[in-house]
This record gives structure tokens, C-alpha cells and sequence, in this order.
């Protein structure tokens, strides 16, 4: 993949998931960098940190699906889990 050109909504996205990850994992990216901005994919992807994987989400919505493709086939980043049904007791009952 060329170097992608992301939408302002997708660098929002991408500048809010660093500061959260810099927050909760102390660790900054410099995101104008394209290896530091991949790792920080690559950490964010694979992170079990529920409201990582929430910016993560938000982050990779705001991505052309041809972006998301070639992030996953090109450079080893997980694309988010589907997100799982609420089924606890009373979950979806009016």
C-alpha cells in the first residue's frame, strides 16, 4: 500500500486513539512518522482494553474499506472483532 492519505475524520479519529493509548498504556507515537503510526495500529488492534478497542473502532469506521483492506493485507493489523450482543439476564427486554 502507498502511503495512505486519510480524511480528517480518520485523523481525528487516529490522534484521539494515540492519546488514549498514551493515557492508559504510557507510551506517545508520533503519528506523523508512518512506522510509529503502524505500530501504534498494530498495538491498539491487538489491545483487550475495552475502551482502546472503542477508539480503535471509531478509528477504523471512519476508513475507506479499500484503506482497511490493504491495513489488514499489507501491514499485519487486525481489523476490530465484531461487536458482541448484550446477553445478559434482561438484556433487550421492553
Amino acid at each position: 500500500m502507498d502511503r495512505p492519505i486519510f480524511s480528517s475524520g480518520t485523523i481525528f479519529h487516529l490522534q484521539q486513539l494515540g492519546t488514549q493509548y498514551r493515557r492508559r498504556g504510557g507510551r506517545r507515537f508520533h503519528l506523523g512518522d508512518e512506522r510509529e503510526r503502524l505500530e501504534l495500529l498494530r498495538l491498539t488492534s491487538q489491545s483487550e482494553d475495552q475502551v482502546i478497542q472503542k477508539y480503535y473502532r471509531h478509528f477504523w469506521q471512519q476508513l475507506e474499506p479499500e484503506q482497511g483492506d490493504a491495513l489488514v493485507k499489507e501491514n499485519g493489523i487486525a481489523a476490530p472483532a465484531p461487536l458482541r450482543e448484550d446477553r445478559s439476564v434482561g438484556a433487550g427486554v421492553a
